[in-house]
C-alpha cells in the first residue's frame, strides 16, 4: 500500500526517559498497548476511506504486530490477503494493459485512499498512543515498576 509511515516519540522527553527505564518486557508491553490504541484509530480510518464496490478491501483491512531486538514492537496495518490482495493495484492504479492477443484490458486510475486516511487520522493515532501510554506507564509506577 503506501510506503512506511514510522511514528517516532520524540516530543515527550519525559515520556521516552520513563519507558527506558522500565524493565523490558514491561516496556515491550506498554509499547503494545499504544501501537494497539493508535492502530485502532488508524484502522478505521482507512476502513472509512476504503472503495466500497463489494466491501472486500475494507473488510480485509487488518493490523500485525511485530517485535525485533526485544525492544523494537511494530504495528503494520493494510489488507489481509486473499479478500485485500488487489489494494495496492486500488491504492496506485494500474497503466494501461493488454492481453497476450494485444486486445486491451484498460487501466485503472489511482485511488490513494490508503494515503489519504493515514495522513489525516495521524493526529488523532499520536494522541491515542502517547495518552494509552502515558496511561500504563503510571499504573505500572503505582505498582512500583518491576
Amino acid at each position: 500500500m503506501a510506503d512506511a509511515v514510522t511514528i517516532d516519540i520524540q516530543g515527550d522527553k519525559k515520556l521516552i526517559r520513563k519507558l527506558d527505564r522500565l524493565e523490558r518486557r514491561t516496556a515491550r508491553s506498554i509499547k503494545r498497548k499504544g501501537l494497539r490504541a493508535g492502530s485502532s484509530v488508524l484502522l478505521k480510518a482507512v476502513r472509512k476511506a476504503a472503495p466500497r464496490d463489494t466491501g472486500n478491501l475494507r473488510k480485509s483491512m487488518t493490523r500485525k504486530f511485530k517485535t525485533y531486538g526485544g525492544r523494537n514492537v511494530i504495528v503494520i496495518v493494510g489488507p489481509a490477503w486473499p479478500k485485500g490482495a488487489h489494494g495496492h493495484l486500488v491504492e496506485f492504479g494500474t497503466k494501461p494493459r493488454a492481453t497476450r492477443a494485444g486486445q486491451s484490458t484498460g487501466s485503472m486510475p489511482a485511488n490513494p485512499f490508503f494515503e489519504k486516511a493515514i495522513r489525516a487520522s495521524l493526529p488523532a493515532v499520536n494522541v491515542a498512543m502517547t495518552r494509552k501510554m502515558k496511561e500504563e506507564i503510571e499504573k505500572e509506577a503505582l505498582k512500583g515498576g518491576r
